[in-house]
């Protein structure tokens, strides 16, 4: 009970000396309470925000941003005019020419000069395919097998006089008979290769030829269809045996080789 007292005696000390001790002082009140509500101003607001002043006319702000931004478009405008003229006149100048760097011709050995004059070129043929088996087992023993290739042989080129192709092989086969019946007992229907559905009137060996019985047809069969081309020979059973590159004594060998199977050997034409 006694402590209680006192603890109450020292708290309406405390209480009821402030104020004496502020007279004391000289500070008056209103100071104080000043003091106190900055200080909790402060803590409220960051000094980070004391920096920060209010907008009064909203209106006078926008349309200051906007001239703002005009202004920044119109330097980026002038700034890509002024990079595009640039441009544009690097592409004027004339592009200097630089003289050409005068072109070395390899030197090659000699060795291999010599044996590029004694390289030699035969063909052998033509001969009948039926014949490969046993003259490529001559060839191995000749030892002349890395240097040959096979050719095909061709027939000859022809100069065909046809009509312009029907849609269907039907229709063809229909006008063959009425060509047939008027005077070209020759004429055929296509069934295979570019003149597929066309009618062929008659295969010759020259272009002048092939020509002068064109107009004859047309006057007789009075068709304006008709038409002249050339076809490229066909693969027969027949190839050549092309010998590239060989040597006097590769050259030696194969004359024999020749012999041995009775073909024809000669120098290649190209």
């Amino acid at each position: 009970m006694r402590n209680f007292a006192i603890l109450l005696c020292l708290i309406c000390a405390g209480y009821y000396g402030w104020d004496a001790f502020c007279d004391w002082l000289e500070l008056p009140e209103e100071s104080y309470v000043a003091n106190n509500q900055t200080k909790k101003a402060d803590e409220i607001f960051p000094s980070a925000m004391k920096n920060i002043t209010p907008v009064k006319n909203i209106q006078s702000y926008i349309e200051e941003q906007r001239l703002n931004a005009q202004q920044k478009a119109k330097v980026i405008e002038q700034q890509e005019q002024i990079k595009q003229t640039q441009e544009d006149e690097a592409e004027e100048k004339p592009v200097e020419t630089v003289a050409a760097l005068p072109v070395i011709k390899p030197q090659l050995p000699e060795n291999n000069s010599a044996q590029d004059q004694s390289a030699l070129c035969f063909k052998l043929g033509p001969l009948s395919t039926r014949n490969l088996p046993a003259i490529n087992r001559s060839i191995e023993a000749f030892g002349l097998l890395e240097a040959v290739r096979v050719e095909s042989v061709l027939s000859a080129d022809s100069y065909v006089v046809f009509t312009i192709p029907s849609t269907t092989s039907k229709g063809a086969r229909a006008l063959a008979n009425q060509i047939r019946r008027q005077g070209y007992p020759s004429a055929k229907a296509v069934d295979s290769g570019p003149l597929l559905n066309a009618v062929e009137l008659g295969r010759f060996k020259s272009e002048e030829q092939a020509q002068d019985y064109l107009q004859s047809a047309q006057q007789k069969l009075k068709m304006n269809d008709l038409r002249v081309t050339r076809l490229i020979g066909s693969p027969t059973n027949q190839v050549n045996l092309i010998f590239g590159a060989v040597t006097e004594q590769q050259a030696a060998a194969l004359k024999k080789l020749a012999a041995q199977h009775k073909q024809s050997l000669q120098k290649c034409d190209f």
